[in-house]
Formats: structure tokens, sequence, C-alpha cells
């Protein structure tokens, strides 16, 4: 663990407690989904969460520049672990008496999914304005013997950085405590957790709107629980209308399935604009590619606020094709 006493004279982390934690709090965050008995704590969502096989860093993605005070305090984090260094997600939570953290890792997927290699930190500002150790409320991390290693008392202005796979737990509060435990957590990652295809979409798309729309629209196909692929190929649902490229190099980059429905969206939808026709009556279309087109149309459409009726027609598209 590494321990930093922050200089907030530029008074971001100030900022951040006089404006975010004052009334934007939602109760329900659990620590340890795993735990029954885990009731949940206090938190305010920064829209900067990730999302697989979506990965990518923060600090390239037009979401954090909607919080400048977040921002510069990932600046001045980054500066401390080094430019390989990623920002995966951030969020501020809370904790009141009667709320308890319970022991859990941080983003185990990293591993999991990118080798042992890949490091992964949790990071936490801890933003009260002061503390005494009658208050309780340390964080915790706990060595592989289950045997607590270390104990930090949340003191304004501190920093703190660990290996997100240890276990780790923000400790109950006092009774005698009435106030609210605040910290900002960012979680960090080496730069091979960025997805090399979320990439190359935001190289070709430089504007910041029409990136977050895509990346919206893959996000929302994610959730309706299609493969990764499928997920990735929805941020190219446009590329073929945008961007000088061709079928073979993009075949090459996603894929043959991938590509070859994005070329199909592209000319059902763009060119020909007769998708959900298409959908409903073509039985040379294969139920697989009449679901996936399906989901993807729907994600554009919930992203730009489409037609209600169509949308209701791809639900149902979705519903009859779904093996």
């Amino acid at each position: 663990m590494r321990i930093f006493e922050i200089d907030d004279e530029a008074g971001a982390l100030e900022f951040v407690k006089n404006v975010y934690c004052k009334d934007k709090w939602k109760y329900g965050q659990l620590a340890n989904s795993s735990r029954d008995y885990d009731q949940g704590h206090w938190k305010v969502s920064l829209g900067l969460g990730n999302t697989l096989p979506l990965t990518f860093d923060h600090d390239q993605m037009p979401f954090i520049k909607k919080h400048p005070a977040i921002n510069a305090m990932w600046t001045h984090l980054k500066s401390l672990l080094g430019e390989d260094t990623i920002l995966v997600r951030a969020y501020i939570n809370g904790y009141t008496y009667g709320t308890d953290g319970y022991a859990h890792r941080d983003d185990q997927w990293i591993n999991e999914r990118y080798g042992k290699d890949a490091l992964s930190e949790t990071c936490i500002f801890y933003l009260n304005d002061e503390w005494h150790h009658d208050w309780g409320g340390e964080t915790v991390v706990y060595n592989e013997d289950l045997e607590i290693e270390n104990a930090i008392l949340p003191k304004k202005n501190r920093l703190i950085v660990f290996d997100s796979n240890k276990l780790h737990a923000a400790r109950p509060l006092s009774r005698c405590y009435t106030g609210v435990r605040q910290v900002l957590v960012m979680k960090t990652a080496s730069s091979i957790v960025n997805e090399s295809r979320v990439q190359f979409i935001r190289d070709m798309y430089s504007d910041d709107t029409k990136f977050e729309r895509l990346y919206n629209i893959a996000v929302t196909v994610f959730n309706n629980d299609v493969a990764d692929n499928i997920t990735q190929a929805a941020m190219y649902c446009d590329i073929y209308k945008d961007v000088d490229t061709s079928r073979p190099v993009m075949k090459e980059h996603l894929g043959l399935y991938p590509e070859e429905l994005i070329g199909t969206y592209h000319e059902l939808h763009h060119e020909k604009n007769i998708l959900i026709d298409e959908l409903e009556k073509n039985e040379d279309i294969t139920s697989i590619v009449k679901r996936d087109l399906a989901i993807l149309h729907y994600a554009v459409l919930f992203e730009d606020n489409g037609s209600k009726e169509d949308m209701d027609r791809l639900i149902e598209i979705v519903k009859a094709n779904d093996a």
C-alpha cells in the first residue's frame, strides 16, 4: 500500500465534497453482492464506469470532461502512478452509521481477462474535513491469511493506493458519528486493458459527441446479453456511412460475422431505409442475424430518441428470433 498526502491548493477535492456530496447521494450500492446480509451504502454515480468488452481509458473518453474537478484529481493521480496507468472507473461512496462495507476484491475481471501482468489498483481519496479515531471507518486491507495488514483512518486529503485484488473493506462507523464518511474512488489499470476496437473508433471519431453516441449504443447492445464481438461491432454501426474504409479492412479488424452484420445494417438502414420491414418479412435472413440486427437498431433508436412504434416492432423481432 502507498499513502499520499494531497495538496489541494487548487480546491478540486473541496469542490467534489461541496458539490457532489451535498444532494446527489443514492442509497443501495452493495460492497459485496455475494453477501445476502449486505444492505448497501450511499453512492454518487459520476457516469464514469466501464463495461466489458468496451473497456477504455477515461482519460481519452468524453465523459470525464463533464467533471473538471474529478478530471483534475485524475491528472494528479496519474502523475503519481505513471503514464502507463489508465482510469477504468470512478465514483463517490458514502457511509453512515448502520451501513457496513463488507470485504471484497475490486475488478477481478482485469486479471482474468488480461492476465496477472495487468496491474489493477484501487485509489481512495478521503474527503471529510475532520476525522476522530473514535469514529471508526478505517479502510482495512487483508493479507491472504485474512489478517488485517493495513488499517487507514479516513483523514482529510489523504490518498491510499493498493492492489485491487487484495481483500479490503470500509469498517463500520461509531454510533457517536452522525455524518457521512465520504470517499472519491478511482480504479486504475495498466494500458493493456484498452480494447483495440474501442481505440480504433475513438481515433476515427475525434468529435466527443459522436463518439459518446456510438459508445452508448454499444453499452445498450451489451445489456441485451449478446456476444462480445457483437457488442464491439455496435460501435461501428455508422462506419460505412461516416468513414472512407473498405469491407475487407473491417473484416480483418472485426471478424467475418460482426462485419457482415454492420455491412447488412448499412445496406438496409442507411442506404435503403427498409431495415425493420426486411427483418419482419425477409425469410432469407437467418434468425440469429435478425435478432442481432434488431438489437443493434433498437440501441440506435434508444440513443437517438427514435419512434416508440419502431422500437416495439424491434422488440417483437428479437422475441421471435431469440434462440
